[in-house]
């Protein structure tokens, strides 16, 4: 697995608990054949939120489209998981940040995007427009 993918499972998870959820690494690695397996084939974690359940896959912001891509055409389990559950994928990636008075800061900081991915009601999936969720301390 790429660095920057296990980065972004641990920034997730660290987010996801600040906010008070559950969360699950359901990601298994298999030690003979050297390599990492996500669960169904495309969750990396499970929150629960609330009464509900989420999927999420986690990635780094340059690899979103891409796995973006691959849950919508190559998951066969992906619209039976999603007949009772959420799925997500959040990508992490360096942004410029802004300081009070609007000036950009000359550290960048690392923020996740949101994109959820539905079932629509003739079974074929669709991906809903992406989000930025606001940071720890951060104002609207």
């Amino acid at each position: 697995m790429p660095k920057d993918a296990t980065h972004a499972k641990k920034r997730t998870m660290e987010y996801l608990r600040g906010q008070g959820y559950k969360v699950a690494d359901v990601e298994r690695y298999n030690s003979f054949a050297k390599k990492r397996f996500d669960m169904f084939g495309c969750i990396d974690l499970v929150c629960l939120q609330g009464k509900a359940i989420v999927g999420i896959q986690c990635t780094s912001g340059v690899n979103h489209a891409t796995h973006l891509n691959d849950c919508l055409t190559n998951k066969p389990d992906l619209p039976d998981w999603l007949a009772g559950g959420h799925f997500e994928i959040w990508s992490w990636s360096k942004r410029v940040r802004h300081n009070q008075d609007g000036s950009k800061s000359l550290r960048p900081e690392w923020r996740p995007r949101v994109q959820q991915i539905i079932r629509k009601e003739d079974g074929t999936l669709m991906a809903l427009a992406a989000h930025n969720p606001k940071l720890n301390g951060e104002v609207s």
